[in-house]
């Protein structure tokens, strides 16, 4: 399952929103188990989100390689 921005727009207005969508960015991606995968998603969070969810998640994904 590859995730796009429609999935994402609904979480920016909730409380716990960037919460569930690094949830849903780690089950994307495989890497709900791997002990780095929160400090990937920060880094990403930190590179993307200036942009819009979208961005963070391509980062993520361009990135989950260093991980597995």
């Amino acid at each position: 399952m590859t995730l796009n921005w429609q999935d994402f727009e609904p979480l920016k207005n909730q409380k716990w929103g960037i919460a569930r969508f690094f949830e849903m960015v780690k089950k994307d991606l495989d890497i709900e188990n791997n002990p780095k995968a929160d400090r990937m998603l920060e880094i990403a969070w930190e590179h993307g989100h200036s942009s819009g969810y979208n961005d963070v998640y391509i980062y993520a994904q361009d990135m989950v390689e260093l991980i597995r």
